[in-house]
């Protein structure tokens, strides 16, 4: 499990371990401008989901997207574990 580059895997799981060491509501999950990560953006929340106490939040970048499209995105996160825990 690791992010995007598997050479970055020590370094992500480590700020992990730090981030839910400080207890936040969530941790944040983001992707770049238009969407350009989404894929990997995605794969990242989904192993926080399953894999740490602290819920992750996906933060959806909705400029020039469809609603079909972000309907597809909700439902992929979805479907891969990530809820809402209000």
């Amino acid at each position: 499990m690791s992010p995007r580059n598997p050479q970055a895997a020590p370094k992500f799981w480590s700020t992990v371990k730090k981030l839910v060491d400080s207890r936040p509501n969530f941790i944040l999950v983001t992707y770049g401008a238009a969407g350009q990560d989404r894929r990997g953006a995605r794969a990242v929340t989904e192993i926080l989901a399953r894999h740490v106490p602290t819920p992750p939040l996906a933060h959806l970048t909705c400029v020039g997207t469809s609603i079909e499209e972000i309907t597809q995105i909700v439902t992929d996160y979805l479907d891969s574990g990530v809820r809402d825990e209000t």
